[in-house]
């Protein structure tokens, strides 16, 4: 046999191998679908658990209901410096700030709207970043006081028009302090050096996310407050406040919030369902029989884990189904296959910390109890039904899905904004995967 037939064969001996193993992998896929289709406790936990979920707390939120708000965030940018050194021109805008910039802790202003100026590393928010902030839903409102805007306030009051008049200006010096007594001193020397315009009406900006009811109380508020101090300066002309809205919010209510961590708290039970599965196989012997068989145990429990994989993609349909049914409301720009995507990727690290328990556990029976034990601080820590911040959640693979289910279907986030949640789930998918491969064999060779 010569040289070039012996490494034919040895390819061919290879691809037999490879395609026969792949074939068994499969055989066993199929094998564990048609198990689990079997056993009829699993429809309540491929069907009938998400649907009795999202009833759940469809009712217990009230969905459809607007969300109550006690505080917002927002930014402010006074554009309004030219001149500086100008008592007149800065008196305006920083009369307007200065109520919001107390540190009474009974000023209500400053207890219902939280001004953020710096990010959490310390950074300095720029007019750029809180727009893109208030656009992706993170701040509730920007505002700016556009630059002039202390010049067109004053230049419109009725003394200011007076003492800039030519017959002011012609009166005896008598008579001009007649006038100017009840004026500060810094204000007529300002007065004297400025030509502030004497037409039109001062406007403040305001960006805002389209919730209508955030949207009603930012500009009602700062209006009304602008207006107040506007008409303290004795101005003619109220300020022309300009709205717009940013980004593609709609008015959410509570359940619209928390739909996106009830689609990933749903997913979680991929953990009981692998376990209890491969539990039931070591009650009955199979996993042994298989031992004996030329199938890897590894390609066992990774087909065990394609089979979960496949019931996970089904409660994931199920579950936004039932969302759209019960008028959960959504970004318009939502990305549902990037939604379904980002819930199919937390399926990986559940079925990893699954097949951890089928490892440890003796048998089926013990498989769920310990499963819950997993699942429920997955769900309480990981901010599937609440916010719990980073802190621990970090450490925590829900904490990923769910920030980013809630920034794909409420902000409407695409794929380069959540990539790395996407990313960070995916490794840890691995890491649980791997390990719960590793204490498999080690737990079956004892």
């Amino acid at each position: 046999m010569t040289e070039r037939t012996e490494r034919t064969e040895r390819t061919q001996q290879r691809y037999q191998k490879s395609t026969g193993n792949i074939g068994r992998f499969f055989g066993l896929v199929t094998k564990n679908l048609k198990n689990s289709i079997r056993d009829k406790g699993n429809y309540f936990w491929v069907i009938g658990y998400p649907v009795l979920f999202i009833i759940i707390y469809g009712l217990a939120f009230n969905a459809g209901g607007i969300t109550e708000r006690s505080t917002y965030s927002v930014v402010f940018f006074n554009e309004d410096t030219i001149g500086a050194n100008n008592a007149l021109e800065q008196n305006v805008s920083l009369t307007f700030l200065n109520l919001f910039n107390s540190s009474d802790p009974e000023n209500e202003l400053t207890k219902t709207f939280i001004q953020k100026t710096t990010f959490e590393n310390g950074s300095i928010i720029t007019k750029e970043d809180a727009l893109a902030m208030v656009n992706k839903g993170e701040i509730d409102a920007v505002i700016i006081i556009p630059k002039n805007f202390s010049e067109v306030v004053i230049g419109s009051t009725w003394w200011y028009k007076i003492m800039k008049s030519d017959d002011f200006q012609s009166m005896p010096p008598e008579a001009q302090a007649g006038f100017q007594q009840e004026l500060p001193q810094e204000w007529i020397d300002s007065i004297n050096s400025t030509a502030f315009p004497s037409n039109g009406s001062p406007s403040l900006e305001i960006h805002c996310i389209p919730d209508l009811v955030t949207k009603a109380v930012i500009s009602n508020v700062f209006d009304g407050i602008m207006n107040d101090i506007v008409l303290g300066y004795n101005a003619v002309s109220p300020v022309d406040t300009k709205i717009t809205e940013a980004g593609s919010i709609q008015a959410i209510s509570i359940f619209d919030w928390a739909a996106p961590g009830i689609l990933i708290g749903g997913v979680t039970v991929a953990i009981m369902m692998i376990a209890n599965n491969f539990g039931i196989e070591k009650d009955k012997g199979l996993i042994r029989r298989l031992d004996t068989t030329p199938v890897p145990r590894t390609t066992q429990l990774l087909a065990g884990g394609f089979a979960q994989l496949i019931f996970s993609s089904i409660q994931i349909v199920i579950l936004l189904i039932m969302l759209k049914i019960f008028g959960v409301q959504t970004a318009p720009n939502i990305n549902w296959g990037l939604a379904f995507l980002n819930a199919l990727i937390m399926a990986l690290p559940c079925i990893g910390i699954g097949l951890i328990i089928a490892a440890i556990v003796k048998n089926g029976s013990e498989a769920g109890g310990v499963a819950w034990i997993a699942i429920l601080p997955l769900q309480f820590l990981g901010g599937v039904f609440f916010d719990m911040g980073e802190g621990i959640g970090k450490y925590i693979p829900t904490f990923y899905g769910s920030r980013a289910m809630r920034n794909i279907m409420v902000y409407g986030a695409g794929f380069m904004d959540v990539w790395p949640d996407l990313l960070t789930n995916i490794l840890f998918g691995i890491g649980f995967i791997v390990i719960g491969l590793i204490v498999f064999h080690k737990k079956s060779q004892a």
